[in-house]
């Protein structure tokens, strides 16, 4: 059991056909967190032989959660969540920089709509949905704001490759864009999970 006292974090994992993604990017999160809060770095190899052996063929999604130490490994089959509309909202007094198993303030915000989801903003800069940074298609290209609350570990290998930039969005500058996707560990940009500006709820 994970001491109550302690912090605890989680860390899933695409798998597809027994193929584990990313794992460079899911353990430099994994060493940033217990350096940052335990002062120690990422005690094992993130490989797949220091896993469970993934079930396959199909789809599934790897969750990790720790504190100090790893305490559990879980496999469960995906899906794609349907998302046909975001509501923007404040989120103002969110504070959600490392990826803790205590989402509840996040999940009372995305409770609060009708919509699917919701588009978070912080002093008017957008930030990311409920469960997924964003990221926004218009006429000059792809960008992801700047000011996400977790910098998701598909954002920084989208952002590594180019595929994607970074940059200051606002709620004022909504317009200037079509479309916006969600991307994060488990979805890609070529997943298409998205939806046209004119399905944001503002």
């Amino acid at each position: 059991m994970i001491n109550s006292a302690q912090p605890a974090f989680s860390e899933v994992i695409k798998v597809k056909d027994g193929v584990f993604y990313n794992l460079e990017g899911h353990a430099a999160r994994m060493d940033r967190t217990l350096r940052h809060f335990f002062n120690r770095p990422l005690s094992f190899a993130l490989s797949p032989n220091a896993l469970p052996e993934p079930p396959s063929p199909g789809l599934f999604k790897c969750r990790l959660v720790y504190s100090e130490e790893l305490k559990k490994v879980e496999y469960a089959a995906y899906s794609f969540r349907r998302i046909n509309s975001l509501t923007l909202v404040k989120a103002d007094e969110i504070v959600y920089s490392f990826k803790s198993v205590d989402r509840r303030a996040i999940q009372r915000l995305a409770a609060s709509v009708e919509t699917d989801d919701i588009l978070m903003s912080q002093g008017g800069a957008i930030t990311d949905t409920s469960f997924a940074n964003v990221v926004f298609q218009g006429p000059a290209g792809l960008f992801t704001p700047a000011s996400c609350l977790l910098p998701g570990t598909k954002r920084e290998l989208l952002l590594r490759q180019g595929r994607i930039e970074k940059r200051p969005i606002t709620v004022a500058d909504l317009d200037q864009f079509e479309r916006i996707y969600l991307i994060n560990a488990m979805m890609d940009l070529d997943d298409r999970i998205s939806i046209p500006l004119s399905a944001l709820n503002r």
